[in-house]
């Protein structure tokens, strides 16, 4: 079935998702993807692509986006951007998941402003030094409800 995965998920052996396959390291594309292969598949794909050739591949090859916050200059005409590829390619504009990493975009307003653009999920850049990261995580634990 598309989306299948086979082979043992020690690494030790070859696995293969419909058209790409790894043997524990580098992920090899055997052929190039068709669009039915990965969308629908039991494990979404994502891209990140930042530029418009990578909301193409997104709406050609993906179940969502999820681009870096620090890459984007305009998230409302980027996310108008990715739609409009999405209608043009016959897709349902719904049909493609967006999230986001937040490495600069954690105050209170800026994730409100993802949750009113349809962003689905945020994913948290915590600070890397502990002493950093305890806060962050204490100021998020706030924030959050608020927003959810």
């Amino acid at each position: 079935r598309p989306g299948a995965v086979t082979g043992s998920s020690d690494h030790s052996s070859p696995s293969t998702v419909q058209g790409l396959s790894s043997t524990g390291g580098a992920v090899r594309a055997e052929a190039p993807l068709e669009n039915t292969e990965l969308v629908g598949a039991s494990v979404p794909f994502h891209d990140g692509g930042a530029t418009a050739q990578g909301r193409a591949r997104v709406v050609r090859y993906c179940d969502g986006w999820i681009p870096i916050d620090v890459l984007l200059d305009d998230l409302p005409e980027t996310l108008a951007d990715l739609r409009r590829k999405a209608v043009a390619a016959g897709r349902n504009p719904a049909s493609l998941s967006v999230s986001v990493f937040a490495f600069e975009g954690t105050q209170s307003d800026t994730l409100k402003r993802y949750r009113d653009l349809g962003v689905a999920r945020v994913v948290l850049v915590a600070p890397r030094r502990l002493a950093d990261a305890l806060p962050f995580l204490d100021r998020m634990a706030r924030v959050i409800p608020a927003i959810a």
